[in-house]
């Protein structure tokens, strides 16, 4: 059975992850920043979908 930390807990894990682990720090914050990327991607169609489509609408 695994026991979830409560909220003051996580925020200290979470304060001290960077220290404990450097290596998955780094690749964390490599996945955060390749997902933030993809997430900008998908709204730049998404955008550009919507202008086109108003725009042959006229």
């Amino acid at each position: 059975m695994r026991v979830e930390p409560g909220g003051q807990e996580f925020l200290d894990a979470m304060a001290r992850r960077k220290q404990v682990d450097p290596t998955m720090a780094l690749l964390e914050t490599a996945i955060k920043a390749t997902a933030k990327g993809g997430i900008g991607k998908l709204r730049q169609r998404s955008r550009a979908r919507c202008r086109t489509t108003r725009s042959t609408r006229r």
